[in-house]
């Protein structure tokens, strides 16, 4: 099993490598560290400008590679490689698929919030085509980084995606010598979609439809869980929760998240087969988050195939 870190010589590239060598650590997989330059026109300029630039844009993915290495001194089983091409997130998916690897990581565009996932075009390009999963360290996680990821923590909707998800997590969690049922979370979110204002109604009215909510989300999650069961075929029960507020980011910073915890997300519905492609949900997951969020490729329904 092999983890592709996308990484550059800035911060987020340590949060990124953190990240790879919590997560390969606990899967017991090794590490692929790729720099992604950008590929020069194929046709010789004036002068033999473009070969020089060239030349230079290689010794300097090499020094990043060589910068990842000292990050990594002390750890085997770490592959580092440079991969020509235009856009980076691109080439990383390039690398993943010729490598048949299982997962890409990568850290925070730069300009972020400290403690949160910000996107830019590194995380678009991904997000919008790999076939393999798509794992994001929030800016400074290296700071905190665990040795290990201990739990994962999967974003339930009523959609086949959300149920791959979790049998993803149960099948990782095998993997890596986990129990489920003590190293897994799967959480809902209600959000207050509707404010009713009257001098009768208001917060009671509210409330019932709250109420209403709660107990459907609760059902949703209960009929998920019960489909839950390990390669033996025995059912397994894991730990619910439904997060409530105003919108999603509030609904998550009510919980008391883990360092060593991993949420997982799928892609949108109606997106690619086979493909990571963001929905509404997934894209406010990412940015209300303070742990590492994988979203993965959308799975394919029996009509699909």
């Amino acid at each position: 099993m092999e983890i592709i870190v996308g990484v550059n010589q800035d911060a987020s590239s340590g949060d990124a490598l953190a990240l790879g060598r919590a997560l390969a650590d606990t899967m017991g997989a090794d590490l692929v560290v790729v720099n992604v330059y950008p590929k020069t026109w194929d046709f010789v300029g004036p002068a033999h400008v473009d070969a020089e630039w060239q030349q230079f844009l290689r010794e300097e993915s090499h020094e990043t590679l060589v910068w990842a290495q000292q990050e990594l001194s002390d750890r085997e089983g770490v592959t580092y490689a440079t991969h020509p091409n235009r856009s980076s997130g691109v080439g990383l998916r390039e690398v993943a698929v010729e490598r048949d690897a299982q997962m890409v990581i990568i850290g925070s565009a730069p300009g972020g919030s400290n403690g949160r996932i910000h996107g830019g075009s590194t995380s678009d390009q991904l997000f919008h085509g790999s076939s393999v999963p798509v794992v994001v360290a929030p800016q400074g996680y290296a700071k905190w980084a665990p040795a290990k990821i201990n739990r994962a923590v999967v974003a339930y909707q009523s959609t086949r995606q959300s149920e791959h998800c979790i049998d993803v997590a149960v099948r990782a969690l095998e993997r890596a010598k986990l129990d489920p049922a003590t190293n897994m979370l799967v959480f809902s979110i209600v959000q207050r979609v509707t404010r009713i204002y009257g001098s009768r109604l208001g917060r009671h009215a509210e409330d019932q439809v709250l109420n209403a909510l709660r107990e459907q989300t609760q059902e949703a999650l209960d009929e998920a869980i019960a489909r839950v069961a390990d390669d033996a075929g025995n059912a397994v029960v894991v730990p619910t929760e439904i997060l409530e507020g105003d919108n999603v980011m509030k609904a998550l910073g009510r919980y008391d998240w883990d360092d060593a915890d991993l949420m997982i997300t799928g892609s949108a519905g109606g997106g690619p087969v086979r493909r990571v492609f963001l929905g509404d949900m997934t894209y406010k997951l990412l940015r209300g988050s303070t742990i590492p969020v994988a979203v993965l490729p959308r799975s394919s329904a029996p009509s699909d195939s």
